[in-house]
């Protein structure tokens, strides 16, 4: 709710809240007829700094006195791809960076008690570069986060002494840094045992059996490119899709990794005009699509996008009714589309059909558009059978599996 109110303008309201916390004040938000309260920045944990960094959030202090929580509070320093996506519009402080935004509806609704009965896949898969790593890979890229910038011990205590010794400033460029693991971010959550108690084939047989649905929009990896450093050159070469592969296809995450790189460069450049700038972005979109996204479905500036097309996060605004950093006024076709999300996408009176799973038919799939919705039976013009054969080496999605 925070990012589509975002770009709201609230009101502040001076009543106090007396929260477990302490007493706070916040906003109020006006979304049509209906108004959100708003409490924003409100800490939850002391800084991690000194003694506390690195460690897990150690529970701030109750106050007595009113707490202005009108303004969103400052992020933790980032670095990586998503860096200078928020550093425009966004402050950062390493003292101040643990606090929570809550926003609490001034109505109640007794519809939709059953809707989220379901399960509902969403922001990738376990093959996303910036998603996770297995401790002992984390542990590694921290040594050679180290090494680079001098430091020469070997054992755990005396590299954490020294993290926590440094300013925070010099986690901010890692660009910079050679690596032998594949990630656009440095830092990243990993498998600890802690928050993932079990490996996560016994956990999903734990989990409650739910009916499921899976969607995608038509080139997920349109909306990375201003942002992965080998895909923002507005000249969309055959050395952006190279060098892109390459860093997502290394030793850590597969065998015989060059091999798979040739496959995969040469498979996405069958029979294309290699000169034409624009059909090889088209091609350097998919490879992001499919590897970021897509291959889980089936068992810089936005000015800089080389075409236009729905992306990651273009189906919020017909799910929820406004958009996340701008305002949603949508048109009548768009409202059309709205209800075919939220509702019957078949519709009244409509030929198609939405069909049931069926196993023999794995690449089947329903496309919700307009003026018609229809059931295909060809996912992704049959881009991901080539990723069949390289998940077989894939070593980091086998550690996945089994972790």
């Amino acid at each position: 709710m925070g990012g589509f109110l975002s770009h709201s303008k609230p009101e502040k309201n001076q009543e106090v809240l007396n929260a477990s916390c302490g007493p706070i004040r916040g906003n109020i938000y006006k979304h049509g007829e209906k108004i959100i309260d708003g409490y924003l920045g409100i800490p939850y944990a002391k800084p991690p700094v000194g003694d506390l960094q690195f460690k897990k959030p150690v529970a701030v202090e109750t106050w007595n006195e009113p707490l202005d929580c009108h303004k969103y509070g400052p992020g933790c320093p980032t670095s990586g791809i998503f860096s200078s996506m928020c550093h425009d519009w966004m402050t950062f402080d390493e003292e101040k960076c643990l606090n929570l935004n809550v926003f609490a509806p001034r109505w109640k609704s007794n519809e939709f008690v059953k809707l989220y009965r379901r399960f509902y896949a969403m922001s990738g898969t376990a093959y996303c570069t910036f998603l996770v790593r297995s401790k002992e890979d984390e542990a590694h890229a921290c040594r050679v986060f180290t090494i680079h910038y001098g430091y020469s011990g070997n054992d755990s205590t005396s590299s954490l002494n020294w993290y926590q010794s440094q300013d925070v400033s010099i986690f901010k460029n890692t660009t910079e840094i050679q690596r032998d693991f594949s990630s656009h971010i440095f830092f990243v959550p990993n498998f600890d045992g802690d928050f993932f108690p079990k490996p996560f084939d016994e956990l999903r047989k734990e989990a409650p059996k739910l009916d499921a649905m899976v969607t995608i929009g038509e080139y997920e990896g349109l909306g990375m490119m201003f942002s992965i450093p080998a895909c923002s050159d507005p000249n969309h070469s055959l050395l952006n899709l190279k060098a892109c592969i390459a860093d997502s296809y290394i030793p850590e995450v597969t065998r015989n990794h060059e091999e798979v790189q040739k496959k995969l460069f040469d498979f996405y450049t069958k029979d294309i005009d290699v000169t034409d700038k624009a059909v090889v972005a088209r091609k350097l979109v998919e490879f992001l699509s499919d590897y970021l996204f897509n291959k889980a479905v089936v068992p810089p500036q936005y000015a800089t996008f080389p075409f236009q097309a729905t992306t990651h996060g273009s189906d919020a605004p017909y799910v929820f009714g406004d958009a996340i950093v701008s305002p949603f006024n949508p048109t009548e076709e768009q409202l059309k589309v709205m209800d075919m999300m939220g509702q019957n996408p078949n519709g009244k009176n409509c030929i198609g059909t939405w069909e049931k799973y069926n196993l023999n038919q794995p690449n089947g799939y329903f496309k919700i558009d307009y003026p018609k919705c229809e059931m295909r039976d060809n996912f992704q013009n049959g881009r991901l059978e080539i990723y069949k054969e390289i998940e077989k080496d894939d070593v980091r999605y086998r550690m996945f599996l089994l972790n």
